[in-house]
């Protein structure tokens, strides 16, 4: 049940969008839908190439279709992939657990911490964030859990590490940066296990920002179609070399892996795993330097 107007609005915008991708999905297929996509987001400047992919984005849509192994699911799931984690790198790269859940009724909200997170292990963006327990609506946060419970994720975007995961929701520590919010967000792009590019998101759940590194803590002239590019100053991390070592261990014998880290205290904590960041339809800006990094992956033989 919808109690607010905000929600209803909200409720609404996401209904269009589920509804307008199901159409599609039915006239074209999932490479038309891809297409679709893709050339809406980028208000097609470029059609996206499957038979003959050059673009970062080109190749993240065909290993989207071609390349299936078992264990890209577990990347995706946010409860399996830290086994993953805790397996190569320790269990101290870990974000601590408070639970795992089948439903919301099943949340013992009196029981949590004052701050905490709440994620759908399905999906992505699927988050309740609660840095106050005394200021969370805990009927509003429930009904979108159960929204989110019902969400088939992989419909959104023919992400098919996505298709058939087990839907739970997850709590995790609340993990503050220096300024009491949320912390920086690390994203380590790795090619063939070898990383090359690290993106720095902040203000994420105010204003939305980024800025682009090379591994060796260069500043990279290059944007986002989605996100404004900041020119605020971001020193190298200390723990930068820990950190692309880490992404390599993780990365390894892949052709395309996005590792997320947050430093909190001076500690490296894993955040996740993506194999096709932004769906696929987020290119490089400029398209020029997006056909760069599409250069940098190798496409394995398809096996699906």
């Amino acid at each position: 049940m919808i109690h607010s107007i905000p929600e209803f609005l909200e409720w609404q915008r996401q209904q269009r969008i589920y509804w307008g991708l199901r159409r599609r999905y039915w006239l074209y297929g999932p490479e038309g839908l891809c297409r679709w996509l893709y050339a809406r987001m980028i208000h097609g400047e470029r059609r996206l190439n499957l038979e003959q992919p050059t673009s970062f984005c080109d190749k993240l849509n065909w290993l989207k279709f071609h390349y299936h192994l078992p264990e890209l699911k577990i990347f995706a799931d946010k409860l399996a992939v830290r086994s993953h984690v805790a397996e190569r790198l320790g269990p101290e790269w870990l974000i601590p657990l408070l639970g795992v859940y089948a439903r919301p009724e099943e949340i013992p909200w009196d029981e949590l911490p004052e701050a905490f997170v709440l994620k759908a292990t399905h999906g992505s963006a699927m988050n309740v964030l609660c840095p106050d327990k005394s200021r969370l609506d805990r009927g509003l946060a429930t009904r979108r859990l159960r929204r989110w419970l019902r969400r088939d994720f992989y419909r959104y975007g023919m992400e098919w590490c996505y298709q058939g995961l087990p839907r739970r929701i997850l709590c995790e520590t609340f993990l503050r940066g220096e300024d009491g919010q949320s912390p920086w967000d690390y994203k380590v792009l790795c090619f063939g296990g070898e990383p090359r590019i690290v993106w720095v998101d902040v203000d994420r759940h105010t204003r939305h920002q980024r800025a682009y590194f090379d591994a060796d803590w260069n500043r990279l002239s290059c944007g986002s179609s989605w996100y404004e590019a900041t020119g605020a100053d971001f020193p190298r991390p200390p723990q930068l070399d820990r950190m692309l070592a880490a992404a390599r261990t993780l990365s390894a014998g892949y052709p395309f892996m996005r590792v997320d880290f947050y430093v909190v205290s001076g500690r490296l904590i894993f955040g996740e795993i993506t194999l096709y960041p932004g769906g696929g339809f987020e290119p490089f800006r400029p398209l020029s330097f997006d056909e760069e990094v599409g250069s940098w992956i190798r496409l394995p033989e398809a096996n699906a």
